[in-house]
């Protein structure tokens, strides 16, 4: 059983090691490029659709490393090139791709490592230190602060957090921001109309309603039970 367990310990080491390794390789050799990458030169030198849906999808998982990409010119841009119920369902895949990337970052690369890089913040010093005994509410209601998207995901996946947990009240707390860029990404290329007032009003309004009942009928059936206890 020892040596069994200092072989996985092994693994896990190498891994860590090579995972920092290829991300400060990637940084040093290509830092020049990526300080003038223009991501709507990406997307709309794309030849039809599908491509720019792709090269979406593409930046959301280099997001995953690269965390100075922009993530609401992605949703602008999704927002312009795509009707808005579609431009939603991309940013929702391609942040559920970004999310579970980083998150596994954090799994893999161990809370010591991580909290190195996040500590240079005093928020995030903070967030390092919080209960996470409620991760859902946690994850719901840091994406809904401006906080950094993969430092949120980084720390989660660092101190254990349920994956599933994770992804579902990360998308949940993200939706408002993603509706609003999505209605001025549309709103580039289009004129706005009462039609998508209104249909903007309604997938905020459902946004709402989920949220409420979830919390009503899963969150604080939890925490009643706790302080019960």
């Amino acid at each position: 059983m020892g040596r069994r367990h200092g072989d996985i310990m092994n693994r896990t080491m190498a891994l860590k090691i090579f995972l920092a390794g290829l991300l400060f390789a990637i940084i040093y050799f290509f830092w020049d490029s990526m300080r003038f990458l223009d991501i709507r030169e990406i997307v709309f030198d794309a030849e039809n659709r599908f491509r720019g849906t792709m090269a979406i999808l593409f930046l959301f998982a280099a997001k995953s490393i690269f965390f100075f990409l922009p993530a609401p010119l992605l949703y602008i841009l999704a927002g312009m090139l795509l009707s808005t119920p579609l431009a939603f369902s991309l940013i929702c895949a391609g942040l559920f791709l970004e999310f579970s990337l980083t998150y596994f970052y954090g799994a893999m690369l161990g809370s010591d490592f991580v909290e190195k890089i996040l500590t240079r913040s005093q928020r995030f010093q903070k967030l390092l230190n919080y209960n996470l005994e409620n991760d859902l509410k946690l994850a719901f209601t840091l994406r809904l602060t401006p906080i950094n998207l993969e430092a949120v995901s980084l720390v989660m996946g660092a101190s254990g957090s349920k994956f599933w947990r994770f992804i579902a009240a990360s998308l949940m707390g993200i939706v408002p921001k993603l509706l609003v860029y999505i209605l001025i990404g549309n709103a580039i290329v289009h004129p706005i109309t009462v039609s998508t007032i209104a249909l903007f009003v309604i997938m905020l309004g459902t946004w709402a309603a989920v949220v409420i009942v979830l919390n009503r009928n899963y969150v604080l059936p939890e925490n009643t039970s706790q302080k019960q206890k």
